[in-house]
């Protein structure tokens, strides 16, 4: 699938003492990323999914590596590059790029489960759709 990119502007409540953009923040901006991704590519509203659909996405593995500190008030991208891992899980890759800079990587992985906390399987056709993109 090609990337599917956001832009935010860093506001300075995200910031820490130093000016810098604080670690936990990172991971508030791929969960904007990802939810983004849901509604531009799956035309499903994350809310809904979980509401409506019944369709949970419980994150079980997250990983960020920082490189390069971003400040206020700094533009940011975020790249996203969905994959299906082992036909279970869906992975998310993040790139998070400020001033034309790799600034921190990383991805989150997700299981599908329904409302009594169990696995979907196979995954929705919707979602195998739009990773094939």
């Amino acid at each position: 699938m090609k990337d599917f990119e956001i832009t935010l502007k860093v506001r300075y409540a995200e910031t820490d003492q130093m000016g810098i953009v604080y670690y936990a923040n990172y991971f508030i901006w791929m969960e904007v990323a990802r939810t983004s991704w849901f509604q531009h590519i799956c035309n499903k509203d994350y809310g809904r999914l979980e509401t409506e659909d019944g369709i949970l996405l419980p994150v079980i593995e997250a990983n960020c590596k920082y490189k390069s500190a971003i400040r206020y008030p700094d533009e940011v991208k975020i790249k996203l590059t969905p994959s299906i891992q082992k036909r279970l899980y869906i992975e998310f890759d993040y790139q998070i790029i400020a001033r034309e800079k790799l600034c921190a990587q990383g991805f989150t992985k997700h299981i599908l489960m329904d409302r009594q906390f169990k696995p979907i399987r196979p995954l929705p056709k919707f979602i195998t759709e739009a990773v094939k993109q």
